[in-house]
């Protein structure tokens, strides 16, 4: 019956780091769900919380609360497998503290041990999904050559928003002509770049919506 109780703590903390992951790449999730590091990244934190919950049960470590033992977490396997699964993730990125050496910020704690292997696996799929999403924007811009019209095309729909959105449409506006395009490039680079982040910060239905796909001939 322990076995039960290993697989729910797995469950439980690769749900929590899909969910943290998810939140850095809400709008453009959907390019990365064939990607396996990204699914491989929750998986390490089931295994982390695994490792963690049989040290546990090695060592006898009860869950204390105020300093207080709970005899439901400690007494329960499932309980308490529930309890590291879920908090497993926040346990090591929250019990550490930085030290200078010099003019060099070192952590110590247990975010020592996550990041031999998160960091790696963050770093591919944050190039993983900038590539991904040069691609769909490329694939897509095809159909919309004229910069102009790109931008209008966003103008025109930012502007039937209500009163209480048409600030953020004001200042999105502004921020994609200061920040996104880039007067020395061409046509063609600006476009991907407004289409990347109207994609970015609105979503791939809003993105579908406002520019289909267009069959060439």
């Amino acid at each position: 019956m322990e076995y039960l109780a290993f697989f729910l703590c797995f469950v439980l903390a690769a749900i929590v780091a899909h969910f943290g992951l998810n939140s850095k790449y809400t709008n453009t999730n959907f390019l990365l769900k064939r990607y396996l590091p990204y699914y491989g990244y929750s998986c390490l934190w089931g295994v982390f919380a695994i490792v963690t919950y049989a040290i546990m049960i090695l060592i006898d470590l009860h869950i204390t609360i105020a300093q207080t033992d709970i005899d439901s977490l400690n007494y329960s396997p499932y309980i308490k497998a529930i309890f590291v699964g879920l908090f497993t993730k926040s346990v090591f990125e929250g019990f550490n503290f930085n030290y200078s050496t010099g003019s060099e910020d070192k952590t110590l704690g247990f975010k020592i041990i996550s990041d031999l292997f998160e960091s790696s696996i963050l770093k591919k799929i944050q190039d993983e999904h900038r590539n991904l999403l040069k691609e769909f924007c490329a694939e897509r811009q095809k159909g919309y050559i004229e910069l102009q019209t790109v931008i209008s095309t966003i103008e025109d729909d930012l502007d039937c928003h209500t009163d209480e959105e048409k600030y953020f449409s004001k200042t999105y506006m502004l921020d994609l002509n200061e920040n996104i395009i880039d007067t020395k490039a061409n046509s063609e680079i600006n476009v991907r770049r407004v289409m990347e982040d109207f994609l970015l910060t609105f979503g791939k239905r809003t993105f579908d919506r406002l520019f289909p796909k267009k069959r060439l001939r």
